[in-house]
């Protein structure tokens, strides 16, 4: 009975509890179900949207990755991400020389982005976002504490700048101003936007690196046809002429240079003349090439050496700017082919030498003057020199004797001479080839730092 009793007991218990607890109307199930439609609805709204950002993501991955077109990687980093954060303007700055340059807008002006300061750096916003390579994210600029506005200024709703970052490394900014969106842009969101930008950052700087190759190779290109011009003008085989054994060598650098050597017949006379630019690449092979005209017409005119180079100074020192610093050393020698007889001046040049069978040390051409190039009223001297059979006469420039040994000794003249008297009796050619392996050899694996220009010229009966 105590079982029983108890049992009821319970059962009229739960009935009373129940009987306290008011059952959800039917409007309230309704107001819920709305809610939860509407939060789904949301969700949904919010998942297609971040399945349409992951898939613009792809699309900017593959457009931006698959050219070198600077201009359609920027056109297409602008328009990706004004369209996924459904904004109005923006623009791309590229670092360039130590600053930003805006290189592509959408209608958002330099001085309107440039105009946003950090108070505590004083930096406009696109300058902190480099520096400190964080993306900033501000709306409402106008009203925020830690940022100052230009004055009047109503125009900036909302602003965003995103670092273009490749390998830690900074290349520009990504400005994106007035989105619709600026209040749903969470942390994934970010990070889609921070994605696009790596791409593009990569895109960029494998762009700016690809015209860069090809600047290069147009410029290495330009440099060979210069350099090809400039060989072109060189004699291509030295003058046959009867009592003479002449022999030349030519060595260029990489890129032109200055070094010129000439040999011009005329009425039995031969012309001989070795130059050198104190600077190296493109200037000092233009002020050659320049050189080289004005001597041609001055030997045409004049007979004497003295008077070729005096009016040749002239025209050169007209030609050079001062500013620049550059000069030219010359040699010019008039070879008599009946008389036997040397006529010469030497503008600051290497000394040629004139090695004698019967003489241990050479003969070396020193009478003449200054450098072309320094002064216009330079005065300079001519010498005749008597020549012998035999004789053998070497002119060259300085690449010769400046050669470098790898521990840093120069070739110089000494060696030069050493090595001539050991092999007189060779051929011009002879020599000089041999000359020239004796140079490389000396030099061993470092590269050739200078021109080499090399003329011997022997007397036979």
């Amino acid at each position: 009975m105590l079982g029983a009793k108890a049992f009821q007991t319970g059962v009229n218990h739960m009935r009373d509890k129940d009987s306290s607890s008011e059952l959800p109307s039917s409007e309230d199930l309704k107001s819920e179900n709305r809610n939860l439609r509407t939060l789904l609805a949301q969700t949904r709204v919010k998942l297609e949207q971040r399945v349409k950002d992951l898939d613009d993501l792809e699309e900017a991955g593959q457009l931006v990755n698959s050219s070198f077109d600077l201009e359609r990687i920027l056109f297409h980093l602008i328009y990706f991400p004004l369209k996924m954060t459904d904004a109005e303007v923006g623009s791309i700055m590229l670092l360039e020389e130590g600053r930003l340059v805006t290189r592509i807008s959408w209608s958002l002006e330099d001085k309107i982005i440039r105009s946003i300061k950090i108070k505590k750096s004083g930096l406009s916003i696109c300058d902190e976002a480099l520096l400190t390579q964080q993306l900033l994210m501000y709306s409402n600029p106008r009203e925020h504490p830690d940022l100052e506005c230009k004055e009047g200024d109503h125009t900036i709703e909302s602003v965003l700048c995103i670092p273009l970052l490749t390998r830690d490394r900074a290349v520009g900014i990504l400005n994106i101003v007035n989105s619709k969106r600026i209040d749903e842009i969470d942390e994934f969101a970010k990070r889609i936007i921070k994605a696009v930008a790596g791409f593009a950052a990569v895109a960029i700087d494998n762009a700016l690196l690809h015209n860069e190759s090809l600047v290069k190779q147009k410029y290495e290109q330009e440099l060979q046809l210069g350099r090809d011009i400039q060989l072109g003008l060189l004699p291509q085989k030295p003058p046959q002429i009867p009592g003479l054994d002449i022999a030349t060598k030519y060595s260029a650098t990489k890129e032109v240079g200055g070094d010129y050597f000439d040999l011009l017949t005329d009425s039995g006379l031969l012309h001989v003349i070795v130059a050198d630019v104190s600077s190296k690449g493109v200037p000092a092979a233009l002020v050659m090439t320049a050189t080289r005209a004005i001597l041609r017409g001055n030997i045409s005119r004049e007979s004497s050496p003295k008077n070729i180079i005096t009016r040749s100074n002239q025209l050169v020192c007209s030609d050079i700017n001062r500013d620049t610093d550059m000069f030219v050393t010359l040699f010019y020698g008039c070879l008599d082919l009946k008389k036997r007889k040397l006529h010469y001046t030497n503008a600051g040049h290497c000394y040629p030498l004139i090695f004698r069978k019967d003489l241990r040390e050479p003969m070396r051409l020193k009478a003449g003057g200054l450098f072309l190039g320094i002064l216009d009223d330079a005065e300079y001297e001519e010498e005749t020199v008597d020549l012998l059979d035999g004789d053998l006469l070497f002119f060259y420039t300085d690449g010769v004797v400046e050669s470098l040994s790898p521990q840093g000794d120069l070739f110089g003249e000494f060696r030069l001479c050493e090595y001539i008297r050991e092999h007189l009796e060779e051929s011009s050619k002879n020599l000089i080839d041999g000359l020239f392996k004796e140079l490389v050899a000396f030099s061993g694996d470092l590269e050739q730092y200078d021109d080499i220009a090399m003329v011997a010229i022997r007397l036979i009966a």
